[in-house]
């Protein structure tokens, strides 16, 4: 089959990692894959080999837009532009990228007759509303990807809300129309469609669960030793500055904990600016010499760290899957996550983990009740690494090429 997976994002995260996955295991699959992406990501999948790259441009920053809506073109390459420089880009841009779609229309189906693409897969909501411009007499099947980030920023409310819900509403109303036109949409969880749902997005039957994806293999043999860390009892938290992923809580838990383990050590992996509310927290309670910021890690470093921990702590607000638990129970770490969205489709409480309500106490409890059951990570450990076999990339890739034969016109 010929496999066009689009993708239109600004920055590097989960989906683009899942992008990048199914195409590398499509091809070893002997697929012929195509990636549509923007000029802002390109750069992270050049190193697929014998997969061909279609860039859509700069379709982030007002400079590329703006010329992109005069000349469009889908090719190999795009200019360098100039970063936004002035407010409201961000609802200017979203202005100018619906332009484009328009302008770029026949271009794109030029190019997906021109290599006689059979299935198109979508990801995010701007590559799904990009592909859903396409003419329907194209006749080709096309599936969309949801992922956590797609819709859940239209259920939130900002400081400026007056106005960031009609902004909302909006693009509630354009990913509605976009899923109309897909063949099959698929979520990593139930807790994503329902999601979905409450933005009263229908989809009519045609969705399908397919989880997130990891190399086992290749995280298990790029770990060979344990680094010797800071505390007696070691902690991972990987989200960051991010606030939905619970760090504050984690830090807040801290004291409790120190009370009862005194070698207790926190890394928090991930960008985290100076004076950040996390670095306060951590400062007003006295936890400097408990705390480790790492900064930014590259995988590798990464699960060096995450192999020599003694656990991972995410008690996220919301997740629709988190890709961070399933790469824990690849190297057999317990995990402790929030209770909230996709998380207890992958971690089982009780069996991967511990699940907590976000608030410092639960957290607190299950750190200790952990630290005080050696027994029982054992056995979690067990779990974790029988149960990772279900999302490793060998079994997922199959379910993918399963649904595109399934869509596929003959």
């Amino acid at each position: 089959m010929n496999i066009c997976l689009a993708i239109i994002s600004d920055a590097w995260g989960g989906a683009e990692t899942v992008v990048h996955e199914l195409a590398k295991h499509l091809r070893d699959k002997g697929e012929n894959v195509y990636v549509l992406v923007n000029q802002e990501i390109s750069q992270y999948y050049t190193d697929l080999e014998d997969v061909r790259l279609l860039n859509a441009g700069a379709l982030f920053r007002t400079t590329g837009l703006c010329r992109a809506c005069v000349s469009p073109k889908i090719g190999t390459e795009a200019k360098e532009d100039l970063p936004n420089l002035f407010p409201g880009s961000f609802y200017l841009n979203a202005f100018l990228r619906e332009i484009y779609y328009k302008r770029v229309r026949s271009r794109l189906a030029q190019t997906v007759v021109n290599n006689k693409i059979d299935i198109i897969h979508s990801h995010l909501n701007a590559g799904i509303v990009l592909v859903s411009n396409l003419p329907d007499n194209l006749d080709i099947p096309f599936v969309a990807t949801l992922h956590g980030q797609t819709v859940a920023g239209m259920r939130r409310k900002s400081l400026i809300g007056w106005f960031t819900s009609p902004v909302a509403s909006w693009r509630r109303e354009r990913l509605g129309k976009a899923l109309e036109k897909a063949d099959k949409v698929t979520a990593v969880s139930n807790a994503e469609l329902d999601m979905v749902e409450n933005c009263d997005i229908p989809l009519k039957g045609k969705s399908i669960i397919i989880p997130n994806g990891v190399n086992v293999r290749e995280i298990q043999s790029s770990v060979s030793s344990i680094a010797k860390l800071k505390g007696e009892f070691n902690l991972l938290f990987p989200g960051g500055a991010k606030f939905v992923k619970g760090g504050d809580l984690l830090i807040k838990a801290l004291p409790k904990v120190k009370r009862l383990i005194s070698g207790i050590h926190l890394y928090i992996a991930g960008n985290v600016p100076r004076g950040h509310q996390l670095r306060r927290i951590a400062i007003t309670a006295g936890l400097e010499k408990h705390v480790t910021f790492t900064g930014f890690l590259m995988p590798g470093e990464y699960r060096q760290l995450l192999n020599s921990v003694d656990l991972l702590v995410m008690p996220s607000r919301e997740e629709s899957f988190g890709i961070v638990f399933v790469e824990a129970m690849a190297l057999g770490k317990p995990v402790i996550a929030g209770n909230t969205g996709g998380i207890p489709e992958v971690v089982q409480g009780g069996r991967n983990g511990i699940l907590v309500d976000p608030d410092p106490d639960r957290v607190a409890e299950a750190i200790l009740y952990l630290y005080a059951n050696s027994d029982v990570r054992q056995e979690m450990s067990e779990n974790n690494l029988r149960d990772v076999a279900g999302f490793d990339w060998t079994n997922i890739i199959q379910r993918y090429i399963g649904l595109y034969k399934a869509v596929k016109r003959f």
